[in-house]
């Protein structure tokens, strides 16, 4: 099983993506709010971030070993730390949406 991304804006959760070696995600949040982005298997972690308008924010995901899965972890990068790392990588995949 794979970590999802997802991010929560205040009344509920949004899904982003699902996480793979590699790979990338992205997604845009308002501004001027707390967001909560988080990733989840048999445990959660999660980076609060309170939104300005026009910043970008870089969040990197790693799994480490679980007792039956992967384990999420969430750090929040700097940003040119964010732009030398994210040249080798691919995006992630979209999520289907349910019918």
């Amino acid at each position: 099983m794979r970590p999802k991304w997802a991010v929560n804006e205040g009344a509920e959760d949004r899904a982003i993506a699902v996480i793979y070696p590699g790979s990338f995600s992205h997604t845009q949040v308002d501004a001027n709010r707390e967001v909560e982005v988080w990733a989840k298997t048999e445990t959660k972690s999660s980076v609060v971030l309170d939104t300005e308008n026009g910043a970008i924010y870089c969040i990197k995901a790693t799994v480490g070993w679980g007792m039956v899965i992967g384990r999420p972890h969430l750090t929040r990068m700097d940003d040119e730390t964010c732009r030398k790392e994210i040249s080798s990588l691919r995006a992630a995949p979209p999520l289907k949406k349910k019918k």
